[in-house]
């Protein structure tokens, strides 16, 4: 019986291998075609717009590209003068159906401790005032609804002395009640890698982040804020504002940001 058993077993799979069939795309068993994700939007056929390509490079070590942004999608926040959250010199931001781009400038005067340099972004990626939360570093509505947490340098504990790294951030979702004002964050995973970023000398970063492999509702325009910190403090806020005639730190509003849309 056993041997009866074991001879079915072989041809079982005799007539396994048997029925498979080579690729119809590269004749080959098993298949060793290419993986024919687009690099760019991330999708299998590629459904980037036809014809257009993002001005903005990652892969260049340079900002000279920001020059080519389309007339009037080329925002920018700078640090306000009189402001005690003035690490962050300024950040540019240019959108469009795939990437988000920021060019990231901050004090080195400021940014000293190069073991630890925590830089946050934080999104209203729907615009909408309802969803959530969180709201310390800027005027109400609290409606950020995701936070990128990552580094620009990074060492040994305590040292001072860092390393220039590539920015690749958590991604966390607000996780407490819409419009409520706690540290409270829910990790998201991404399908793949979603974030690219150069080092520009030693005071600036170009970030670019695929939107499609952010898990987040996109609306037609979004509101965004950033930090950069020492200990775990934050030494740099944009947007800000002057400080008031007392010294004390004074709020702005996040920043806005409408999206590029290239013609078909």
């Amino acid at each position: 019986m056993k041997k009866f058993k074991f001879a079915l077993m072989c041809a079982a799979a005799l007539a396994m291998v048997a029925c498979t069939k080579p690729c119809e795309i590269c004749g080959e068993d098993p298949c060793v075609c290419e993986d024919e994700t687009c690099e760019v939007c991330g999708k299998n056929p590629c459904e980037c717009p036809t014809g257009y390509v993002c001005p903005i490079s990652v892969e260049d070590a340079t900002a000279d590209d920001w020059a080519n942004v389309p007339e009037g999608y080329l925002f920018e926040t700078k640090c306000a003068e009189g402001a005690s959250w003035d690490a962050l010199k300024s950040v540019k931001v240019f959108a469009d159906d795939i990437y988000v781009n920021l060019l990231v400038e901050w004090d080195p005067e400021l940014v000293t401790d190069l073991s630890s340099v925590p830089f946050h972004v934080y999104w209203n990626v729907d615009g909408d005032a309802e969803t959530g939360g969180y709201g310390d570093q800027w005027l109400e509505p609290y409606n950020i609804d995701v936070l990128m947490e990552g580094f620009f340098f990074v060492g040994e504990e305590g040292s001072g002395v860092g390393e220039p790294v590539a920015y690749e951030p958590g991604m966390f979702a607000y996780g407490a009640a819409y419009n409520t004002n706690e540290w409270n964050w829910a990790e998201l995973t991404a399908a793949g890698t979603f974030c690219f970023s150069q080092h520009l000398g030693n005071n600036k970063m170009e970030i670019q982040f695929l939107r499609e492999l952010i898990p987040a509702s996109w609306g037609e325009e979004f509101t965004v804020g950033f930090d950069i910190q020492q200990g775990w403090n934050s030494v740099g806020v944009l947007p800000n504002a002057t400080d008031d005639e007392l010294g004390n730190k004074v709020k702005a509003e996040k920043m806005r940001v409408q999206f590029y849309i290239p013609e078909e």
